[in-house]
């Protein structure tokens, strides 16, 4: 659920691209260059946004929520993990910010991590226009 109480995530039946940004609740700040970065090559690309909660000491979801809401503008939609669950699915450092790319039906297709710089647009403008096709025999199918 994001800091409203709506549930979010990818579309299952997406026609294009899906873009997530997972990092640290504790370090949201850190995605806006890489939004600003997508907005540039694609405005209309869907984002989701997630707030990865640290599990170092027991945390209500209800108290994310409301500091997300006086931090954030009401029209940016943070989705809250308290659970890690988009980290350890994909195996991401949340520290950093990480830009995962799926296709419409949710596979993913690449996935760009660190500190936003310039020098990445150039690949994050490849995956975004023209994304890597998956081999779906080498995965036995």
């Amino acid at each position: 659920m994001d800091q409203f109480g709506e549930t979010g995530g990818l579309a299952s039946d997406a026609e294009g691209l899906q873009v997530a940004i997972v990092v640290s609740a504790k370090r949201l700040r850190r995605l806006k260059p890489w939004e600003q970065a997508i907005r540039e090559i694609d405005t209309d690309v869907p984002i989701v946004r997630v707030a990865d909660v640290p599990r170092t000491a027991p945390t209500e979801y209800e108290s994310v929520a409301e500091t997300l809401r006086k931090r954030l503008p009401p029209d940016v939609n943070v989705l809250v993990d308290l659970q890690g669950v988009w980290a350890a699915a994909y195996a991401l450092d949340v520290n950093v910010p990480n830009v995962l790319i799926f296709d419409g039906a949710g596979t993913l297709l690449a996935v760009h991590s660190g500190m936003f710089k310039k020098s990445y647009v150039d690949a994050l403008t490849a995956d975004l226009t023209d994304p890597p096709s998956v081999d779906l025999s080498a995965a036995g199918t």
